[in-house]
């Protein structure tokens, strides 16, 4: 959808006046310079996309395979979270629903039927449920494919790194802000998730890709210094990850 304003691609950062129709209807501008941009990272961009999932954005339900995955590893510790597993940490957080946790992942955070919980507090924890599916991956070995459930995880993970969902907390970044800079994210992930896939299915050359997440991560350090409810501690792991994607592509362009 055209528009008499621009703003840069979310995949690419070219300034450009297309953007999601879906999501203005939402009130958020969200651009891409192509459809054929906005194709590549549909897959992920789908599930916050348009009025009532855009702004604010707003995470999707728990599927069957995260909700049945939860249930499993829902004692298991993390040694991230002081080997804290989900029913700890949730009993914890929440001690008005201690020992709940199955039923709540059963019912609201999968079906969505009536919650005991504020509705800030229950996208608090889809985030969590997710963060801590991410770190099950990595501690697997298991490295982020083009499954929703994996992309959703990822972007999870990174948002109580980046300060914009703290664990079963609501977020204190204002709403617009935290929605264009999860938006970025979501993209972000998308890219990383056609990185690891980009040999078997021929998505785009490494190089490419590693350019377009440098760009996002950039997108994505620059909008939160320039707002400040958020701290410095959220910019640094933007910055340390950027150094990471850098260092790829000087390694990849070294290759001859």
């Amino acid at each position: 959808m055209a528009s008499s304003e621009s703003g840069g691609c979310l995949v690419c950062g070219i300034d450009t006046k297309q953007r999601c129709s879906n999501c203005d209807q939402a009130g958020i501008n969200l651009w891409f310079c192509s459809r054929e941009h906005q194709k590549f990272v549909y897959f992920a961009h789908k599930l916050l996309c348009g009025p009532g999932k855009a702004n604010p954005l707003t995470w999707p339900l728990l599927s069957d395979i995260e909700a049945d995955q939860a249930i499993a590893d829902k004692t298991v510790p993390f040694a991230s979270l002081a080997h804290q597993s989900m029913e700890s940490l949730f009993d914890e957080m929440v001690p008005s629903l201690r020992g709940q946790l199955d039923d709540l992942i059963r019912g609201p955070l999968s079906n969505g039927g009536p919650s005991p919980m504020s509705p800030d507090i229950l996208q608090a924890l889809l985030v969590t449920v997710r963060m801590l599916a991410y770190h099950r991956l990595a501690a697997s070995g298991r490295v982020l494919n083009m499954r929703r459930e994996d992309v959703l995880a990822h972007v999870a993970a990174l948002c109580p790194a980046y300060g914009f969902e703290p664990l079963l907390q609501p977020s204190s970044t204002p709403q617009d802000v935290a929605a264009a800079i999860l938006h970025q994210l979501v993209v972000y992930a998308a890219l990383l998730a056609r990185t690891n896939c980009c040999a078997a299915d021929g998505s785009g050359s490494e190089l490419e890709l590693l350019e377009y997440m440098s760009g996002a991560l950039t997108r994505m350090r620059d909008r939160a210094q320039a707002e400040p409810s958020l701290s410095s501690s959220t910019v640094r792991p933007l910055e340390n990850a950027l150094r990471v994607i850098r260092n790829g592509l000087e390694a990849l362009e070294a290759r001859p």
